[in-house]
């Protein structure tokens, strides 16, 4: 069974399941403060479009924002430099699927964090995931 606090975590590049590591435990002693969860934002899709048989479909790929009220200059770094090396990179990550109720692991696109720096810590930091793509 797996811990709460294993849950949401992050590998570089796509279909890298095997390299999943939990935030806390990527670059310890960093992240300690996210052990056991990290707030987010779900979105099932871009869109919804009325079909030819006037039912509602979803257009688009889920995506989902991770939400960091404080990082340190350190961890803030750390993401930004080991995962995004341009405006976005490709990661395997897992976190929570609202829609279905349940932890997965997708091929996702990271964009870099984005957050306001007070000279001491980052505040409010945000990382969007788009194109969530389930894999197994």
């Amino acid at each position: 069974m797996t811990e709460r606090y294993d849950l949401q975590a992050l590998a570089p590049n796509y279909n890298n399941i095997n390299g999943l590591t939990p935030l806390h435990q990527l670059n310890p002693p960093l992240f300690k403060l996210y052990k056991y969860y990290i707030n987010q934002r779900w979105v099932a899709q871009q869109s919804l479009a009325t079909s030819g048989s006037r039912r509602q479909v979803k257009i688009g790929l889920p995506s989902t924002t991770w939400l960091f009220p404080s990082l340190t200059q350190n961890e803030y770094l750390y993401l930004r430099d080991t995962f995004v090396s341009g405006v976005d990179a490709l990661v395997t990550m897992r976190t929570y699927d609202d829609e279905a109720d349940s932890w997965k692991n997708f091929n996702a696109i990271m964009s870099k964090p984005v957050g306001t720096f007070d000279g001491i810590y980052w505040n409010n930091v945000e990382i969007n995931f788009l194109d969530l793509r389930e894999i197994t």
